[in-house]
């Protein structure tokens, strides 16, 4: 759990990286044409009326519409690199992580099967010898099997992006592909 929650703190702060640029919000007067009705809908009118032909607006104004100024945050290509890179090491960790998990109980569940048959029982500090077993002679096994599941995930992960981006698509052809 630990390194899932690293792994998702230091996409946070790879997805804040970049530079804040200041953009201009265009927003038009959504009652501009209906300001003469004295209903509570015409309240209503009057009162964005009121709101765009206001000159304390942090902004400035043109026709029927307010233009604020935002800041957007820009990311270069450096950005989406490294948070790939995130990813992919946190899909290996937690693969990881798990191989090692699931080696020492084999080692436990072997101790178990292969004990004698009067003395059916795991044999003192079982998980600890387990863990040792696992360390000492398999690390590598674990680390290069952790590795394959990372890039197999990381392929699913970017199937289904491009699947869902297809089928969002207007295109005919790239909603057949998404189908795929």
């Amino acid at each position: 759990f630990a390194a899932l929650a690293w792994g998702v703190v230091v996409e946070g702060f790879l997805y804040t990286a970049g530079t804040f640029e200041i953009q201009d919000l265009n927003v038009s007067n959504p009652m501009a044409n209906i300001s003469t009705l004295s209903t509570p809908l015409g309240s209503v009118a009057n009162l964005t009326d009121q709101l765009f032909n206001n000159s304390d607006i942090n902004g400035y104004m043109t026709d029927a519409t307010i233009t604020i100024p935002i800041s957007v945050l820009n990311q270069d290509w450096t950005g989406l690199a490294f948070r790939i890179y995130n990813l992919v090491g946190t899909l290996w960790t937690m693969a990881f992580l798990n191989g090692a998990a699931f080696m020492t109980i084999a080692f436990v569940t072997e101790s178990y099967y292969f004990s004698h048959p009067e003395d059916k029982s795991v044999p003192c500090c079982g998980v600890l010898r387990g863990a040792w077993k696992t360390l000492r002679y398999h690390l590598g096994t674990v680390a290069f099997g952790s590795l394959i599941l990372a890039v197999v995930q990381f392929i699913q992960l970017l199937a289904a992006w491009f699947q869902s981006k297809a089928e969002a698509s207007q295109n005919d052809a790239m909603k057949w592909l998404g189908r795929c």
